[in-house]
């Protein structure tokens, strides 16, 4: 018999929605803590109201991995570099990131400006009111995005994180609030713009008889995308992924964009490498063609919304979850020219008892977005 989530109930308590402060990097709370934001816009209402999880229930989601209801798995207590973890095996860092048992996963530069001096979130944890439980105090609601402001020792924000609570997984991005700048190697100063996306989750256990007793499920939920590279906005798009469990193959589509992914394809012209550039010295007769900071600015803004489709992907059972991860070029749009372009690929997992949602990454180039999504009930 088809096992199936219980449908959400409608109830989580209005106070509380807050994460501790004073420079320490225990989970335990203390007073006046940083509050936890509601994105004013991206919102379904209706979704969002219909979609929290009651208190009761939550209590037992969040001590899924501790029967002893001692320790709640949803924290990241830490920041390894993108080098030591990985999308689609996330367990390689389970009590080094997060709780024994749990997958998480962070990529990105997480580099910030500090009244003028660098620091790196990954070094200088303790030295900011980051409190690794912030997601446990948080609502539970796969419609909702909400952000939580990382500050220094003198209250000052130098960091935001965005993200999505779902009932078994929790997908971020995040922003330097001012960001450090460095020189490249010709001695051009250059700003890190990066938005660094990560993940945690009660992984779904690696048994092929789960997924068997499915067959085949959809997936809708969200991305959290920076909505430009050069402002800190975070909108909310959609995501939709079919897993077919008889072929082990997941594909799908994201829609509703508005967010930077496809912004390095925006100085191409279609589908090859014949594009456009800014910049007089970068001109190359019959390659690249010299246009306008405006007509460039007018091309990325319309990439931020092009439909993007997930080509197939294996599911694989291996590292002891339930993964995903496309080969090369694994996303497709269609460009402004009218070609389709292949680039990027995403990854991930699959979370709850009963595969009951996925949560990864979607990159391209070096943009990166979060996503997450529920099974839709037959």
């Amino acid at each position: 018999m088809k096992l199936k989530l219980t449908p959400i109930a409608f109830i989580i308590l209005a106070t509380s929605l807050t994460a501790c402060s004073g420079g320490s990097n225990k989970s335990t709370p203390v007073a006046e803590s940083p509050k936890i934001d509601i994105a004013p816009d991206n919102q379904d209402k209706e979704k969002s109201e219909n979609a929290s999880l009651n208190n009761a229930n939550r209590n037992d989601i969040e001590y899924a991995l501790d029967k002893t209801k001692t320790v709640k798995w949803r924290q990241l207590t830490a920041f390894l570099p993108s080098s030591e973890t990985s999308a689609d095996n996330p367990l390689g860092t389970s009590g080094k990131m997060s709780q024994e048992g749990s997958a998480a996963y962070i990529d990105g530069d997480l580099r910030y400006s500090d009244n003028g001096v660098a620091r790196d979130l990954r070094k200088n944890q303790n030295e900011t009111d980051y409190d690794p439980s912030f997601l446990t105090k948080a609502e539970i609601n796969p419609h909702k995005l909400q952000s939580l402001a990382i500050k220094n020792g003198a209250g000052q924000t130098v960091m935001r994180t965005h993200f999505v609570n779902q009932t078994y997984s929790s997908y971020l991005s995040f922003k330097a609030e001012a960001p450090f700048t460095s020189s490249d190697e010709d001695g051009k100063v250059v700003k890190a713009l990066d938005a660094p996306t990560a993940y945690i989750a009660v992984p779904t256990k690696a048994d092929k008889a789960i997924l068997d007793r499915k067959v085949k499920a959809t997936y809708k939920g969200h991305t959290i995308g920076n909505q430009k590279r050069e402002n800190n906005h975070f909108t909310l798009g959609d995501i939709t992924l079919n897993a077919d469990f008889s072929t082990m193959k997941i594909s799908g589509e994201i829609t509703n964009r508005n967010d930077e992914l496809l912004r390095g394809r925006a100085q191409y012209e279609g589908a090859g490498w014949k594009g456009f550039t800014t910049d007089p010295k970068e001109v190359d007769e019959g390659y690249t063609t010299l246009i306008s900071e405006a007509k460039m600015a007018e091309r990325e803004e319309q990439h931020r919304t092009l439909g993007v489709r997930l080509l197939p992907a294996d599911i694989k059972i291996a590292n002891g979850v339930i993964g995903f991860k496309s080969e090369d070029k694994g996303l497709e749009f269609k460009a402004l020219n009218g070609e389709s372009v292949t680039t990027g690929g995403y990854s991930g997992v699959f979370a709850g008892p009963e595969a009951q949602e996925v949560v990864g990454k979607i990159e391209s180039g070096e943009n990166f977005i979060s996503f997450g999504a529920t099974e839709v009930q037959k």
